[in-house]
C-alpha cells in the first residue's frame, strides 16, 4: 500500500482526481457486500436513503440524488421486480408514488449501509483528521460543485 502512495505522490492530482480515486476504492469495497445481497451499488443509495425516510416519492429521490425522473423511474422498477421496495398511491397526490421498503429491502440496505460505515470508520480512524472536519469540508464541496453544475444538467426525460 505504501508503494502506491509513493507513485501518487509523484504526480500532481486535482481534487476530482482525488476524489475519483476515493470512490473506486469505495466501489471496490462495497462490491462484495452488495453481490452477497443480490443488489448492485447503484440500488444502494435508493436503499439508504428511504430507510432513513420512508416517505419519499420518485420526484423527492430524483432531487436528493441530482438526477432526473426518468432514470430514478427505471431504478424504481427494478428495485421493485426483485422485492426490495413498494409503491402506493401518495394520498395527497394521486400522480405520485410513495415509496417504500420491503423487509426485504430493509435487510438489504442495512446489512450494506453497515459495511459502508465499518469502510468510513477504517478511514476515520486511519488518517487522524477528526470526523466532524472532515465531513464539514466534504459537505461544501458537495453544495459547491452541485450549484456550479446545476445548470449543465439534463432531463434524459425528453430526449
Amino acid at each position: 500500500m505504501r508503494e502506491m502512495e509513493e507513485k501518487m505522490n509523484k504526480h500532481e492530482f486535482n481534487l476530482s482526481g482525488h476524489v475519483w480515486g476515493i470512490n473506486r476504492a469505495h466501489k471496490i469495497y462495497l462490491k462484495h457486500f452488495a453481490d452477497e445481497v443480490g443488489i448492485t451499488l447503484g440500488q444502494y443509495p435508493y436503499l439508504v436513503a428511504l430507510s432513513y425516510d420512508e416517505n419519499l416519492n420518485q420526484d423527492d429521490i430524483a432531487k436528493l440524488f441530482q438526477i432526473d425522473k426518468c432514470g430514478v423511474s427505471r431504478a424504481l422498477k427494478k428495485l421493485e421486480a426483485q422485492g426490495l421496495i413498494e409503491r402506493t398511491p401518495d394520498p395527497d397526490n394521486r400522480r405520485s408514488n410513495i415509496i417504500t421498503l420491503t423487509e426485504k429491502g430493509r435487510k438489504a440496505g442495512k446489512y450494506i449501509k453497515d459495511k459502508d460505515d465499518e469502510w468510513e470508520e477504517f478511514i476515520y480512524e486511519n488518517i487522524g483528521i477528526d470526523k466532524e472536519i472532515i465531513q464539514k469540508y466534504v459537505r461544501k464541496i458537495l453544495f459547491e460543485s452541485a450549484e456550479l453544475v446545476e445548470q449543465y444538467k439534463e432531463d434524459s426525460c425528453k430526449k
